[in-house]
């Protein structure tokens, strides 16, 4: 029996390190549909989602792409910029905008400064 998967009441198998995504069908395009639909702006960069999703597949949280901690979907969770773990292993990602604001900022207080 593979590590990730335990048998559930019923014969049921159930996937502990298991995301959404891997699921088939027609919750998989549901899954998809979602996540198309969030907005470029309230989306963490690519490799960001990838890198919070690597974190969450080695959680001991994580149960049929479920966060025992929080009851999240954490592919929803973790494809929005402001997402957060509940547990702290990852914390949201700044906008683009935002970072370039504080480097203005920046720039500016150092020409009053001369």
């Amino acid at each position: 029996m593979n590590s990730d998967r335990a048998s559930a009441a019923g014969g049921q198998r159930v996937c502990r390190r298991c995301l959404l995504s891997d699921l088939a069908g027609e919750d998989r395009k549901n899954i998809d549909r979602y996540l198309q639909a969030v907005k470029e702006g309230d989306r963490a960069p690519q490799e960001e989602y990838e890198r919070r999703l690597g974190i969450c597949r080695t959680c001991e949280r994580l149960q049929e792409g479920t966060c025992l901690s929080c009851g999240c979907y954490v592919e929803f969770r973790a494809i929005r910029r402001r997402g957060t773990c509940p547990k702290g292993y990852w914390k949201e990602t700044e906008s683009p905008d935002a970072a370039a604001g504080r480097a203005g900022a920046g720039h500016q207080r150092l020409r009053e400064n001369d």
